[in-house]
């Protein structure tokens, strides 16, 4: 197994990246991950995939993973350092991103978090064949270009905005499986509310489709410092992992 880690630019801003895996980047599409992970907001950075790469790569599932602008910044440090991002902008790093350095056919996008809106939003623009959200946020299309600061904070704390998301109407039309996996102890947060996830399965194809949600029994928002303490569910949500982003002739 080999880490190449490298570099690429949107609109003037580098972007550090890394593919997992034994592949490496090429004009050949067949030499490219098929599997995108999107890191949530704060701390969270591409290394995050780190926690779960290592089943994937056990049946031959390659990884993409980068850093979005302001990576590893909360939102006061945003808002110190000047750093103009927004929802938006992770969207158009994402697409650049795909294009340039993953495989088109067939395409697995995860996004943890802050992440999951995002990837819900590449719906628009890829043939994504399946599609992992992982304790998932969704947020209000007033937000979507609002920088991040105290006025998108202020817009995504309104509470019931994020049932105004572009991301719902997305879902209905996305045809692919759909794997959801989410804490019920986060969900009794408003901050991550249980609505979110209904609005999710309601909006989603999941009964023509097949697709599971998971809900993890006292489980918050940090999955991944979770599902260490817990292993029985770490099994249990990688193997879900793992067969979801398993492609067969038969998912065509």
């Amino acid at each position: 197994m080999t880490n190449r880690e490298f570099s690429f630019s949107v609109n003037g801003t580098r972007h550090q990246a890394l593919i997992v895996g034994d592949l490496i980047v090429g004009d050949n599409d067949l030499a490219k991950p098929n599997f995108v992970f999107l890191h949530g907001a704060s701390t969270s950075t591409k290394e995050t995939v780190f926690n779960f790469s290592y089943e994937l790569l056990k049946q031959g599932i390659s990884i993409l993973a980068f850093d979005h602008s302001a990576v590893g910044m909360g939102k006061e440090a945003i808002i110190k350092s000047g750093v103009k991002t927004s929802l938006a902008k992770r969207v158009e790093e994402a697409r650049e991103a795909i294009s340039r350095f993953a495989s088109s056919e067939p395409l697995t996008i995860c996004g943890l978090s802050m992440g999951a809106d995002i990837a819900i939003r590449l719906l628009e623009y890829f043939p994504v064949k399946t599609l992992v959200l992982l304790v998932p946020a969704i947020y209000s299309r007033r937000a979507f270009d609002t920088p991040f600061g105290d006025e998108f904070s202020a817009i995504i704390q309104e509470k019931g905005s994020w049932r105004d998301s572009e991301t719902l109407e997305l879902l209905e039309k996305f045809d692919g499986k759909l794997l959801v996996v989410y804490g019920t102890k986060e969900r009794e947060d408003e901050k991550f509310p249980r609505e979110v996830i209904d609005l999710i399965d309601r909006h989603s194809a999941r009964p023509r489709k097949g697709g599971r949600f998971i809900g993890l029994p006292d489980c918050p928002h940090q999955l991944f410092n979770w599902l260490r303490q817990n292993p029985d569910w770490e099994k249990e949500v990688l193997k879900e992992l793992v067969q979801f982003s398993s492609w067969h002739p038969s998912d065509s």
